[in-house]
């Protein structure tokens, strides 16, 4: 009897033995595993900070242009060389512009206002 209970202590301990085995193996597999993702992250975190930094250059590259091109002047010289517009000597030759308020009048605007110019709009200009 005494034999009997030897064997199934032994059992249990070889048993014990491998599921501790089996952890360890696991817990260094699964160690692993983490630590080749942690790493993969930070390379795609890296490609992804220098890519921030470039659209961050080309932004402010292109706000810097938008800028000079919103300018006063830079209109002026455009719209004189490419289109080959002045700028009127005296009021007579000014264009009015007549703003009909929308939030007096419920009426929506409707597509014929937009393509046609307004009654108004061609009654007030003096030619």
């Amino acid at each position: 009897m005494d034999i009997q209970f030897k064997k199934q202590d032994a059992k249990i301990v070889r048993r014990k033995f491998i599921f501790l085995v089996l952890l360890v193996v696991s817990t260094i597999f699964s160690h692993y595993i983490m630590k080749h993702g942690i790493v993969q992250n930070n390379r795609r975190n890296a490609v992804l900070e220098r890519e921030l930094l470039s659209e961050r250059a080309i932004n402010r590259e292109l706000t810097a242009e938008y800028n000079e091109l919103q300018g006063y002047s830079t209109i002026v010289t455009l719209a004189n060389e490419k289109l080959g517009m002045v700028i009127p000597k005296n009021d007579k030759n000014m264009v009015q512009v007549v703003h009909r308020d929308m939030t007096r009048n419920k009426q929506l605007p409707r597509l014929f206002d937009f393509i046609s110019p307004s009654v108004e709009a061609a009654t007030s200009s003096s030619f």
